[in-house]
């Protein structure tokens, strides 16, 4: 891994924030003792930002026992597509009520990597997409083409005079994708990603929110035929 890919987040509001979103996406947790020797899925049931620590599921038997005796454990996710990882001293197991859960304490340094964990595909050269996405100030559609895509979301080509229509974070309701890669479904998109290609164009990366599905099934088809594809012309 190049190091120049690695971004390193130390600001305590900018690590809560990531750790809330990784709740709200109901995101899950890979714990790793020492050399991979181990690895549990955990799914994350609260985020205590005040109290500095993650709430997850707390496992059983022997595999629970190392885990729980493990020290500096190694913690990876996907937050937003990204993939992202950090190190805790270790876990305390909690008791309420009959329940068994783990705290973990929120990371002081976390590792993102500067691109998307998913496989990002281009459809072929000659064909048809059509990115349909409503304009903030209700005033129609505002219609574009896929550049690429992936599960986690997808980049769209908009001609340059559409550049005021987008903001950083702004949610776009019931947007239409298709595509005669086997793409055609609506959802909700969030503008991650912003920039110019030429005079003539610019490129707006947007997340999946609520992605159905079957809509999610269809990009994982699409995207792996474009994937087997680009294999096929290398």
């Amino acid at each position: 891994m190049n190091p120049d890919d690695v971004q390193t987040v130390r600001q305590p509001r900018q690590i809560d924030r990531l750790m809330e979103q990784l709740f709200a996406e109901r995101g899950q947790l890979t714990l790793v003792v020492g050399d991979g020797v181990l690895q549990k899925v955990a799914n994350v049931l609260e985020v205590d930002t005040e109290r500095g620590v993650l709430v997850i599921d707390a496992f059983d038997g022997k595999d629970a026992l190392l885990i729980e005796d493990a020290r500096d454990l190694h913690v990876k996710t996907l937050i937003n597509g990204i993939q992202t990882w950090f190190l805790v001293p270790g876990v305390e197991r909690l008791h309420d009520r009959g329940d068994h859960y783990y705290h973990l304490p929120t990371p002081s340094v976390l590792y993102r990597l500067q691109r998307r964990g998913a496989f990002r595909a281009r459809p072929a050269a000659g064909s048809i997409s059509q990115a349909h996405v409503p304009a903030p100030d209700g005033g129609g559609m505002l219609r574009g083409t896929v550049h690429d895509i992936s599960v986690t979301g997808v980049c769209f080509r908009f001609p340059r005079e559409d550049q005021g229509m987008f903001s950083m974070g702004a949610v776009h309701e019931q947007a239409h994708v298709s595509c005669d890669c086997g793409l055609n479904f609506h959802v909700r998109l969030e503008v991650t990603n912003i920039r110019t290609e030429g005079e003539k164009s610019i490129l707006v990366g947007m997340r999946f929110l609520d992605l159905s599905t079957a809509a999610e099934r269809s990009v994982e088809r699409a995207v792996q035929a474009m994937q087997r594809e680009m294999i096929a012309l290398r």
